[in-house]
């Protein structure tokens, strides 16, 4: 009698196994299709806003070549003054380990891109451009 319920307990076992492992791979194909699906919308999402928040610099009359002078002239003119700018602070010094050397130039490189960044957006701002977001074509105003 030991030996029958010993094979019933082991059948009963094996049979909540099999369905425990039917469940469990149902919901992994559950969460795997959501997971896909969501991921999915994410870069839907992610792509379309990125496209309509394209900005552009615009000047009413401007030509494309004044647009290329003007561009031209700001970037030098920023890259000069970043340049300068990043010369005037301070270098880490020379003795000892420092151990954030790294980091610090690195940081130091940041400040100089924002800086750059800044300088040119301000130049051309008084030379009279504004940056915009561009309408897309062929909506018209009724």
């Amino acid at each position: 009698m030991k030996n029958v319920e010993r094979l019933t307990l082991q059948l009963a076992i094996a049979l909540f196994d099999e369905r425990l492992r039917a469940v469990t791979m149902g919901i992994m194909i559950f969460s795997l299709r959501s997971l896909l699906i969501l991921s999915a919308l994410g870069v839907v999402f992610v792509v379309s806003g990125c496209a309509s928040t394209k900005k552009t610099w615009y000047k009413p009359g401007m030509t494309p070549d004044e647009w290329a002078v003007d561009s031209a002239t700001c970037r030098s003119r920023a890259r000069r003054l970043a340049e300068d700018d990043l010369a005037l602070q301070p270098a880490p010094s020379a003795g000892g380990i420092d151990q954030a050397a790294g980091y610090n130039a690195l940081m130091r490189q940041h400040s100089a891109k924002r800086n750059y960044e800044s300088l040119y957006r301000s130049c051309l701002q008084r030379r009279g451009y504004k940056f915009i977001t561009p309408k897309p074509v062929g909506t018209a105003k009724a």
